[in-house]
């Protein structure tokens, strides 16, 4: 057995070594080249969307600033990552992060994942949370505070510009069979807005869409429960001045979510305060007015309501102002109606 003078020499060497790798790794760790990394990030997106042929959606990555986080972290500050669409005369569309924090998990990376916790502020909100990427599931869990909706570019995704300041959680798991995905998404988001009086808004019907003014949608509550590879839309609704909105119905989660099946019902009413607001909007309410399309879509109550259909890839619009009840049944009982008798001569 060692004696005790050498159990010391050999703690005390160990420990020298020890205090030597930590101060090395953490001196490598923030005298890093952070600026070559941002320039070197910037550049891979620049030459991946140049090697893009026909007509697609490019897009631009810009930092202002990247360098360490606390406990092994990076930080970036004045991120944007703009979207230009490939139509002609299309506006390009930023996603614009004040600051953004990523804690990479190395105990994941060796069990082939990517597993990262994510601090982001935008617009004077904050997004917390952790998101993992594994083979054969997928797992994210977020937290939004007064989340700027027009910092985070979200309208580029819903075909119409939005404003408003979220506040929820995102809490989803995706298995590679996606049966098995469970997890919720609630969401509130104060003084809502749709439209910016520029933009092009599709609408089943018509083929050239229509511009749509700035619309004050109020609060908008959304809630999706995700069981058994179903996502219910539980609640999406608003209160809005100008706009309100109802929606229900679900989605078949498939892989990728492109695939995935619609079965939704939206209807929205415009209130007469709102078609009336100028020129411009009387004229495209009138336009709108005479199309067949529209004609069906509209409700008793003056709303217009759709059924949405196909993949979340290619979705497909129907005109559904009259929900047509089932064939065979009578309205009053919801029997069946009995057949009818030929008459007597």
């Amino acid at each position: 057995m060692a004696s005790t003078p050498l159990r010391t020499k050999i703690l005390a060497t160990l420990g020298y070594v020890a205090f030597f790798c930590v101060c090395f790794i953490v001196f490598a760790y923030w005298s890093f080249p952070y600026d070559r990394l941002r320039d070197y990030a910037v550049q891979q997106v620049a030459q991946r969307e140049a090697a893009k042929r026909g007509k697609q959606d490019r897009y631009e990555l810009k930092i202002g600033e990247l360098g360490p986080a606390f406990l092994f972290g990076v930080a970036a500050s004045d991120v944007e990552y703009i979207r230009h669409p490939a139509e002609e005369g299309a506006q390009p569309v930023p996603i614009r992060l004040d600051e953004v924090e990523v804690r990479p998990s190395l105990l994941g990376m060796l069990f082939d994942s990517v597993d990262v916790e994510l601090a982001i502020e935008a617009g004077g909100g904050s997004l917390d949370g952790s998101c993992s990427v594994a083979p054969d599931l997928t797992k994210i869990d977020l937290k939004l505070a007064d989340v700027d909706l027009g910092q985070l570019g979200l309208g580029a995704y819903l075909g119409v510009p939005v404003t408003g300041r979220a506040t929820g959680v995102i809490d989803v798991l995706l298995p590679s069979d996606t049966v098995e995905s469970t997890g919720k998404i609630e969401l509130e988001v104060e003084r809502t807005t749709l439209g910016d009086g520029k933009a092009k808004i599709a609408v089943p019907g018509m083929r050239d869409g229509f511009t749509l003014e700035k619309v004050n949608a109020g609060k908008l509550d959304l809630a999706i429960n995700i069981a058994n590879g179903t996502a219910t839309l539980e609640r999406l609704s608003t209160d809005g001045a100008d706009l309100v909105l109802d929606g229900s119905g679900l989605v078949k989660l498939a892989s990728p979510v492109g695939r995935s099946r619609l079965n939704l019902t939206l209807a929205f009413k415009f209130s007469d305060a709102y078609k009336q607001r100028d020129d411009k909007t009387k004229a495209v309410f009138e336009l709108m007015s005479f199309r067949p399309e529209l004609k069906r879509a509209t409700t008793p109550t003056g709303a217009l309501r759709f059924q949405l259909s196909g993949t979340v890839a290619a979705p497909r619009g129907r005109p559904a102002g009259k929900l047509a009840p089932k064939r065979g049944k009578t309205k009053r009982s919801g029997k069946r109606a009995p057949p009818k008798r030929p008459k007597k001569k």
